[in-house]
């Protein structure tokens, strides 16, 4: 068995020690010079066995069952946990969105409110009302229409009270 130091230290031996002119004792006794000494236990062999486990079944354990149910129930209680906490939170974003959706409605009314309130006491005015009484024909009401109201009998917290006669 060669080793490693004379595959390559071989090569550096000098010419006088590898030619064939020295004794055989003496060249034996350079080649053992490099080699290693034999290791303990070298001569064994192990055996390894192919093993065919296709057909093993595996035992079945009754609290397995137990276990993995008692995971899950774990990770549900923990998850409504996490949920329970992050819950107020987001009731109160959305708490915030929804006022301050309510807030720009306010304000988009009370904008409509303003303007509607200017038109209308615009139309109200007497330069307005003077300009449509002129393009339009007033008539006096037939007098079986008209309905005198009791002035004596009148409540004044009713807009229309009349006693017909």
């Amino acid at each position: 068995m060669k080793t490693l130091a004379n595959k390559l230290f071989g090569k550096m031996i000098p010419a006088s020690l590898a030619t064939s002119e020295l004794p055989r004792t003496a060249r034996a006794a350079t080649e053992d010079y490099y080699q290693l000494r034999a290791l303990p236990m070298e001569d064994i062999w192990v055996f390894r066995k192919n093993l065919d486990n296709s057909r093993v079944v595996r035992a079945v354990n009754p609290n397995d069952n137990l276990a993995n149910l008692k995971g899950i129930g774990r990770a549900f209680i923990s998850m409504m946990m996490v949920i329970g906490l992050l819950l107020p939170s987001a009731y109160h974003l959305m708490a915030g969105r929804r006022i301050h959706q309510l807030e720009e409605s306010k304000l988009k009314l009370l904008t409509e409110q303003k303007s509607l309130e200017t038109e209308r006491a615009y139309l109200l005015s007497p330069q307005v009302l003077a300009k449509a009484a002129e393009h339009q024909h007033f008539t006096t009401a037939a007098t079986e229409k008209v309905i005198p109201l009791n002035s004596v009998n009148l409540d004044s917290h009713l807009a229309m009270n009349f006693k017909e006669q």
